[in-house]
């Protein structure tokens, strides 16, 4: 929500005043009055305590008798009345005050809270209600995959917002929140892979974002038995990137219009095998890929392995039983 709000060019007298003989005063609960040529707020309401003023005096001597209230709140939405009073003539006015408390941030994640897989989007202490569309790519079958939308209001009046779906193999999850007034759009998406490779064999780990992106940020992240480190950045606003490994490199030039697939040169089994993350960031816009890559050794390197395992075993066994 805004911190200020000044209810401006409604409130105007034609005639310019002196200050002495002219009168404002805005109406909802009695919020500010004005009049001998100073404020007069012995019978204001409690709830405007502090928060409101009027304009500089060169802007009351021309006439303009705008109102400024501070710290708004939920409850300061509503029809204001502002009456006007001089040596000519009287005069009312009325506006309609909106507040908005716009969507900061939208959250898409995966959780197994109900005991079964789902995909949840979700955002919070906004007003009013935004709306939310939550849906997959490629779209699957209407029976298999309804989203279920839930909206509550705290205390305060703002609202935290919730939708999910359950959670299938090989789609992208894409969540759109739309203001109510449809001044904002947050676009999120989530996206689980996994991939198969064999050790030396250079691959491609896909990040690609649902739309074309500009002026984003790139992060690569890696994990494996629960330790997760970064390992690549980009921003296409700097076009500057870091690479803890030397392994990897982007695969298309400074990922254009929000490609930011990875490619592994040389991977090992052990050392590669895990869990990769992308995340592309832009203005009100996230993309986020969870691959599992797995790496095995190759065909000839398993039976070597093997076979050499087995001689140490051997060798053991005749050890123990000279």
């Amino acid at each position: 929500m805004s911190p200020v709000s000044i209810l401006r060019n409604v409130c105007y007298l034609v005639h310019p005043p002196t200050l002495i003989s002219s009168t404002g005063i805005w109406i909802k609960k009695t919020v500010h009055s004005f009049y001998h040529s100073k404020d007069q707020l012995g019978h204001q309401h409690k709830d405007y305590k502090g928060r409101t003023s009027l304009l500089s005096e060169s802007e009351i001597k021309n006439g303009n008798i705008s109102l400024l209230i501070r710290n708004i709140s939920l409850q300061d939405e509503g029809r204001y009345k502002c009456y006007t009073t001089d040596a000519k003539k009287n005069d009312e006015k009325y506006v309609v005050m909106s507040v908005n408390a716009p969507v900061q941030s939208v959250s898409l994640e995966t959780t197994r809270l109900s005991g079964s897989e789902e995909v949840i989007c979700s955002s919070r202490d906004v007003y009013p209600a935004p709306r939310v569309n939550l849906f997959t790519e490629p779209a699957s079958l209407p029976d298999s995959l309804q989203p279920l939308t839930r909206k509550t209001a705290d205390k305060q009046g703002l609202y935290s917002v919730e939708s999910k779906l359950k959670k299938l193999k090989d789609l992208t999850y894409i969540c759109l929140v739309q203001s109510f007034y449809r001044s904002q759009t947050w676009r999120a998406s989530l996206q689980q892979k996994e991939i198969f490779s064999v050790e030396g064999q250079n691959f491609i780990i896909p990040c690609v974002a649902p739309w074309n992106l500009q002026d984003f940020t790139l992060t690569w992240s890696f994990t494996k038995e629960h330790k997760s480190s970064t390992i690549y950045t980009y921003d296409s606003l700097t076009q500057q990137s870091s690479s803890v490994w030397k392994k990897v490199r982007l695969v298309t030039p400074r990922g254009r219009g929000g490609d930011g697939s990875l490619q592994l040169h040389n991977p090992l089994s052990l050392e590669h095998t895990g869990t990769y993350t992308c995340i592309l960031s832009a203005h009100q816009t996230k993309h986020e890929v969870h691959t599992r890559v797995n790496i095995t050794l190759k065909p000839g390197e398993s039976i070597n392995v093997m076979l050499g395992f087995l001689i140490e075993v051997s060798v053991i066994l005749s050890s123990i039983t000279f």
